[in-house]
């Protein structure tokens, strides 16, 4: 359908906002694999992201559809404090040679 190479993606992403009383936000992006293969079986990836980066590779979800995914995102982040996912993203803008999406 699409012609990507064989080492690309093409994901479309729907971008949630995950608002938190002590005026801390979380952007959710939710890719779905349009074309490519990312390396595991479920279409959705649920993507936590701030201002300078993307949460550690274990608040990443998967899923068969992009509810499931995104659900399965919002329960993990749940239970982390502020102050944690304040660290993630602040560590990630003074790493070099990190990766970091936004």
């Amino acid at each position: 359908m699409y012609q990507i190479q064989q080492d690309e993606l093409l994901t479309k992403v729907t971008e949630y906002n995950l608002f938190r009383k002590k005026r801390i936000w979380v952007k959710i992006l939710v890719h779905e694999l349009i074309a490519g293969e990312w390396g595991y079986m479920e279409k959705y990836q649920a993507v936590p992201t701030g201002p300078h980066g993307c949460a550690p590779v274990e608040q990443i979800s998967f899923s068969d559809t992009e509810q499931g995914a995104l659900t399965d995102c919002i329960e993990k982040l749940k239970n982390v404090d502020d102050e944690t996912i304040l660290e993630w993203f602040h560590k990630q803008l003074h790493s070099k040679g990190r990766y970091s999406h936004t």
